[in-house]
């Protein structure tokens, strides 16, 4: 049990190769003694195993953070970082390019885009602009 201030909370600690890892069970007030012992011996176990259960926390965050980051979100903070060094006009030009042609990709996970869609909707472009 780790007392801070006025928080109690229930920890495990465990070691990982040559690496101490602590982690947080939860509060003392919303989980009883019997259920952290239990949580802990699982947790304890599946160490025991060879796994990692603070890398696998680190895995799920990040792999919903790279849910999250679409063609349009990269393409908006590119526009975003670009606004003061293109001229006006290439800004305009570059900014209705990812808005029209790159329009069906736009709400796909940037990791999910494979170059045969890249190269799908390059073609599509090159043919509608000859």
């Amino acid at each position: 049990m780790r007392l801070r201030g006025r928080s109690k909370t229930f920890l495990i600690q465990y070691r990982v190769g040559l690496q101490q890892r602590r982690e947080s069970l939860g509060d003392v007030r919303k989980l009883s003694l019997e259920d952290a012992r239990r949580v802990a011996r699982q947790r304890f176990a599946r160490v025991e195993l060879g796994h990692d259960p603070a890398a696998e926390k680190t895995k799920v965050k990040a792999a919903a953070a790279m849910a999250k980051l679409t063609l349009g979100v990269v393409s908006e903070r590119y526009l975003d970082a670009k606004r003061e060094v293109m001229r006006p006009s290439s800004y305009r030009d570059t900014s209705r390019y990812f808005a029209v042609h790159w329009q069906p990709l736009r709400d796909r996970p940037i990791d999910k885009i494979m170059r045969a869609d890249v190269a799908a909707r390059a073609t599509t472009t090159t043919s509608a602009a000859s």
